[in-house]
């Protein structure tokens, strides 16, 4: 794969290559032509029969297949390209900002990015911050919640990977999370990463089949701000545990072309990746994953190959 741009965190070299942001994949595919079957022979024929004369016979003639070389096809070259933007965290400034008559308008939040999300073949975004509705409470910082009209801002804009594996996702509980599970259930196309409304959800798949390549999508965060997960729903929240997700990136691994695992790890205002995230890194580049988005930090960090064994 070739890298366009690097926005945030780690890149990774090899099948495995991590990184974050915006970025462009080269995919090659070969194709060829059938070789075609030898000319069929030509049988020989005899002259008409004498009876004044003795007969005689002709020798059989010896007929050499023709061999066609296939045409040589060059390998076609196509380009995918990938956006990563985030963090997504509505603050009620923000809500109070969007407010109109008729209830809330996000869109011109971000009117200056669309043609970018329009243009790419992948546009990911981390939702910081619950879209669970008005029954659950408009509210800000420390524990977030906002209008559903932000989530139809930003599919209508164009990102179709949503990451929620964030410390706020359960910032109003089991279920104020499984509204914002059930506003996404409404866009058929959008991808939703970290969250699931049950177990058998969250063994499904997150593949996305671009121009014949399969993309494969998984998110884990650090943690849920101190409040843990129901014990009869420990699958609401991916969180990061290195034996759960060796297990999932394995099984996934199989099924896709290109690994792509979204992190919510690091510390706030820190442009230096810390050492967990420098494991954690590299082991995702061990278990063979091709890019990492990190977030949570709310700055601009670093951007890194990482190299591994193979």
């Amino acid at each position: 794969m070739k890298l366009a741009h690097s926005v945030v965190d780690w890149f990774a070299k090899g099948r495995g290559a991590i990184a974050l942001a915006l970025i462009a994949g080269v995919l090659l595919f070969g194709c060829g032509e059938k070789q075609p079957s030898p000319s069929s022979a030509q049988s020989a024929e005899s002259s008409p029969a004498q009876p004044s004369l003795p007969s005689q016979t002709q020798p059989p003639i010896a007929i050499k297949p023709v061999v066609v070389e296939p045409a040589t096809v060059a390998p076609k070259e196509q380009n995918v390209t990938l956006i990563a933007v985030g963090d997504n965290l509505i603050h009620v400034g923000l809500i109070k900002a969007a407010r109109t008559k008729d209830g809330y308008d996000f869109a011109p939040f971000y009117e200056e990015i669309r043609a970018i999300a329009q243009s790419a073949d992948i546009a990911f975004i981390n939702q910081e911050t619950l879209i669970s509705g008005k029954k659950f409470g408009y509210s800000g910082y420390p524990a977030f919640n906002g209008p559903v009209e932000i989530g139809k801002a930003i599919y209508d804009v164009g990102f179709r990977v949503i990451n929620h594996a964030t410390n706020h996702a359960m910032d109003k509980g089991k279920k104020a999370l499984l509204a914002t599970i059930d506003y996404w259930k409404t866009k058929e196309d959008a991808i939703v990463l970290g969250v699931h409304a049950s177990q058998a959800e969250r063994q499904k798949p997150k593949i996305l089949e671009i121009k014949g390549a399969k993309f494969g999508f998984l998110a884990y965060t650090y943690g849920l701000n101190g409040i843990k997960l129901p014990k009869e729903a420990p699958y609401l929240v991916s969180l990061i545990d290195v034996k759960t997700m060796a297990k999932e990136i394995d099984e996934l691994r199989a099924l896709c072309d290109f690994l792509i695992v979204s992190m919510h790890w690091g510390e706030e205002y820190k442009h230096i990746p810390v050492k967990t995230q420098e494991k954690l890194a590299q082991f995702l580049a061990d278990r063979k994953v091709d890019l990492v988005i990190g977030h949570h930090p709310h700055v601009l960090q670093t951007a890194r190959w990482i190299e591994r064994e193979d």
